[in-house]
């Protein structure tokens, strides 16, 4: 019988034996066996903890048991009259009430408290406690309105009451990534820093009291309510310790002192829960170790949510389905910065902990910002004055030296290993550099044959020529200028040239036998062939993985633009999380590179900031295109044609944030340098368009389609045919020429739906403007018809997610108050408000955010119901002026609604 049978074993004998004998009982049959003892004791604590204490309460106070459960709607307790039964847990139950004095109108939630009174002192105390609770005012924090003892001696208390779900179920329906979660979860922890602040210790933190309403706003209930039943509020006979087991911080199960600190580990073990889909309990509550080894060790949260033995095929994709990730993204996001926040926050020692919830949010505001943390894994210094304290003398002199001899050993002969790589590569990127300082020293000091002044591509051609005839086609060093030229040219539209050049660059490694510039060659050659030769871009591929797979000797250039050409691969299949996995891998290699580009450094960082612009992730997309800006102007490229091309990326995030006046100024201003260089602008002048259509500005959008409609057809690129051809008929939508629009509404539809389902979307956005046409044709209905029935197949309302979601919602609010229905347009903008609000940046800066407020405020206005119009129109004013300018016709309506 091994020591967990045994101790199983004592276990039940133990409990079998009076309260009183048991420590002498069990020191006895132990004996000399001091782990066996530990173990049962710990046994014997844990039971002692979980026993239900509410059962004990009830049964010690009849008063309580006839009064929980029993109280019937319409009776009365103090001025709160019962409405209904909510719920009931071990701190008793609770009820929907609303005001019975008819002073006024106040929906509320009370709760009868398992507690009982021995004296008067009791009493008076927990009618002290109740009034400081009361003085906890935060917009996180269900507000403590009101609180006594009824007429049966039974004591309750009334709180707002909140229209919620669960922060765990609320993340999950909703699909909140990573990074979303963290955010909501700062509102926990605001509201636990308040509370904290005045003293007060909730103690019962955990996922059913953190509730999160349909706006997204986060409500912590019961504060101070665990100290209510503590019995720290007088001498009651029966003394209640209010926990709940998988959110309990060790000294709370094991007795210890309550602080602050207890708050900091449950939250830690929330967010825990939030972010792996798991309680790290499930591995903490295993058979090895006494119960205190089992509560301080927490296991790092990257390893825990991919140990998927333990699920069932379906909870491992619902974790991943509900995070909108796959397990190796997952695995990424958590590792790092956020282990190491949990490995602290969950410190079985509380003075190890973050000292305060303040202190754990700041740590997650720099995560969330990408600024180094505070909380960091164990150093080898950290890990060796740990093993010295542990083990002093000369024993651990001894084993000290030997653990640095060690490490020392190992440290050098990876430093050698890769002192020679980079030798290796130091060597060639010299010959490299000096040739092309070389090149450039002929390129700049030849004036050009012409009068006129040359332009970028001229001087690229002069480049060329001037490659040839100094140098050859033999080296590989011209093969790599070739690839160089050839980049460029891409980059200035000129797509045959790049063609050619990189085609010569390729012949030359193949000569050279140069497996590593020929896979960067083929990597680099198959992005620009996917615009017209999609199978020789995935062959080009292929090769260059191979290749990348056969030689150690790969340049980290080589290997970042193999990645990269992978990652377009992926994007093309509409695969954008494996697209981003190999992005990041990218960076990473020209991050740790040892010859540092920000340059390739901020074209990644925008390609990624693509990829979540693609996944509806604005937020996320905006840190690495502003990554990318800043590492650009770093560089001194901040002025260069990728650089402003990036700034038009960076106004099409915006714009998707509802920041659409200024993501038009920017739009205008980059266009302008754009065409002074004779940069092509397919695809830019319709973003800027689009822009525009949505600033109400009808005559130049439609403009702009039309002429980048004829250069399409002209180019034969299907892609912007369609693109066009769509917003040109939305624009002649807005401007009530509907039978001039559904020429085009039809040629972009058909073009659509032959690409295929990846572009979806678009044709939802036809049938909007379908809709738009039925309503300006007198046909409400019919256009509401086809509004819900896009709603239908988006799985709305039990779906709320999707790229297209906020604007068919605001459309059906639209329809709802066209056909006297504001209840139904109140519900749809609310929503609608919901998905704006989570995509803006500053919902007063957001013209979506505005757009839909103003929508639920004239809903709201429709029912009689002023109050709750205004607090609506107080955002959308701002948000309007700020998103759409202060002269747009919205803006004036809201400010007109407003008073203004």
């Amino acid at each position: 019988m091994n020591i967990s049978e045994r101790a199983a074993a004592l276990f039940d004998e133990a409990q079998s034996r009076p309260l009183e004998e048991r420590v002498d009982w069990l020191r006895e049959a132990c004996g000399d066996d001091a782990e066996l003892f530990a173990e049962v004791e710990s046994l014997l604590i844990a039971a002692e903890q979980a026993t239900p204490f509410f059962d004990k309460v009830v049964a010690s106070i009849p008063a309580l048991a006839d009064a929980i459960g029993t109280l019937p709607e319409e009776s009365v307790i103090g001025r709160w009259r019962v409405v209904a039964r909510i719920g009931q847990g071990g701190m008793g139950a609770v009820y929907r009430v609303a005001r019975a004095d008819e002073q006024y109108e106040q929906d509320a939630a009370l709760k009868i408290l398992p507690l009982g009174f021995d004296s008067t002192e009791a009493r008076e105390r927990f009618l002290h406690e109740r009034q400081i609770l009361a003085r906890l005012q935060h917009e996180n924090i269900a507000r403590l309105i009101d609180g006594g003892i009824s007429d049966e001696e039974v004591p309750y208390f009334v709180m707002d009451y909140v229209d919620g779900e669960p922060i765990d179920s609320y993340c999950d329906r909703n699909r909140l990534d990573i990074e979303a979660r963290v955010r909501l979860f700062l509102g926990v922890l605001a509201a636990v820093a308040h509370a904290h602040s005045h003293l007060v210790v909730h103690r019962d933190i955990k996922p059913s009291n953190v509730l999160v309403t349909n706006e997204g706003v986060v409500k912590l209930l019961d504060f101070g309510v665990a100290k209510l039943l503590s019995g720290e509020t007088g001498h009651s006979q029966t003394r209640v310790q209010a926990l709940t087991p998988e959110f309990a911080a060790p000294e709370q199960m094991l007795g210890g002192s309550i602080t602050t600190a207890t708050d900091v580990y449950s939250l830690g073990l929330l967010l825990f829960t939030l972010l792996a889909g798991r309680n790290p309990r499930e591995s903490m509550s295993s058979a090895d170790g006494t119960l205190a080894d089992r509560l301080t060790v927490a296991p790092k949260a990257s390893e825990f949510v991919t140990d998927t033995e333990s699920l069932s095929l379906e909870q491992v994709e619902h974790i991943l389905e509900s995070r909108r990730t796959s397990l190796t993204s997952l695995r990424r996001s958590l590792s790092g910065d956020l282990d190491n926040i949990l490995e602290k926050v969950l410190a079985a020692d509380p003075e190890d902990r973050y000292q305060s919830a303040a202190e754990f949010g700041e740590d997650l505001k720099r995560f969330l910002d990408h600024q180094p943390v505070s909380a960091q894994p164990p150093t080898l210094g950290y890990r060796v004055g740990k093993y010295v304290r542990r083990h002093r003398g000369g024993v651990a002199t001894a084993a000290l030296m030997v653990i640095i001899l060690i490490t020392a050993t190992v440290v050098t002969t990876w430093q050698s290993l890769e002192a020679k790589r980079q030798r290796d590569e130091a060597l060639y990127q010299q010959q490299r550099v000096a040739a092309t300082s070389q090149f450039l020293g002929i390129l700049f000091s030849d004036i050009g044959s012409g009068d006129e002044p040359m332009t970028p591509i001229d001087l690229l051609d002069r480049g060329v020529e001037l490659l040839e005839n100094n140098f050859g086609v033999e080296e590989r060093y011209v093969a790599s200028t070739l690839l160089r030229l050839s980049t460029l040219y891409a980059g200035l539209g000129a797509r045959q040239e790049s063609r050619e050049l990189i085609d010569r660059a390729i012949d030359i490694a193949r000569e050279h036998e140069d497996k590593a510039l020929l896979a960067a060659m083929l990597c680099e050659r198959s992005q620009h062939r996917f615009f017209d030769d999609e199978p020789g871009a995935r062959e080009d591929i292929s090769e260059g993985l191979r290749l990348l797979a056969s030689t150690s000797t790969l340049s980290d250039s080589a290997r970042s633009i193999c990645y990269e050409a992978q990652a377009w691969m992926h994007s093309r299949d509409g695969d954008t999380e494996l697209a981003i996995e190999d992005y990041e891998a990218a960076l990473a290699i020209r991050v740790a590179s040892p010859f540092r580009s920000l340059g390739a450094q901020a074209h990644i960082n925008n390609q990624i900031g693509e990829q979540y612009f693609n996944l509806g992730q604005p937020a996320t997309a905006l840190r690495y295109v502003e990554a990318s800006i800043e590492q650009r102007d770093e560089a001194g490229l901040g002025d260069t044609v990728p650089a402003l091309v990036v700034r038009l990326n960076h106004a099409a995030v915006l714009k998707s944030m509802g920041e659409i006046h200024r993501a038009a100024e920017q739009q205008r201003v980059v266009l302008d340098r754009l065409e002074r260089v004779g940069r092509p602008l397919v695809g830019s002048r319709n973003h800027y368009g689009s822009s525009l259509l949505s600033l109400g500005r009808y005559d130049e959008a439609l403009t702009i389609f039309l002429a980048e409609l004829e250069q399409a057809r002209a180019d034969g690129n299907t892609r912007w045919i369609a693109a066009n051809s769509l917003n040109a008929g939305r624009t002649l939508v807005e401007m009530e020429r509907t039978a001039e629009a559904l020429p085009y509404l039809d040629e972009a539809e058909a073009l659509y739906r032959e690409a295929g389902p990846r572009h979806a979307r678009w044709i939802t956005v036809i049938e909007l403007a379908r809709a738009d046409i039925d309503v300006a044709n007198g046909d409400a209905e019919a256009g509401y018809e086809r509004i819900l029935s896009l709603l239908s197949d988006a799985g709305y309302p039990d779906e709320t997610t999707g790229a297209v979601l906020s604007p068919t919602l605001t459309r059906a609010a639209i329809v709802a108050l066209e056909l006297n229905d504001p209840v139904a347009a109140e519900q749809y903008a609310s929503d609608a408000y919901r998905l704006s609000r989570g995509r803006a940046r500053d919902e007063r800066a957001s013209a979506d955010v505005g757009v839909v407020l103003l929508l639920r405020a004239k809903a709201r206005l429709a029912q009689g119901r002023d109050a709750g119009a205004q607090a609506d129109l107080e955002i959308a004013v701002p948000a309007l002026t700020n998103g759409l300018g202060p002269e747009h016709e919205k803006t004036q309506e809201a400010r007109a609604l407003a008073g203004l």
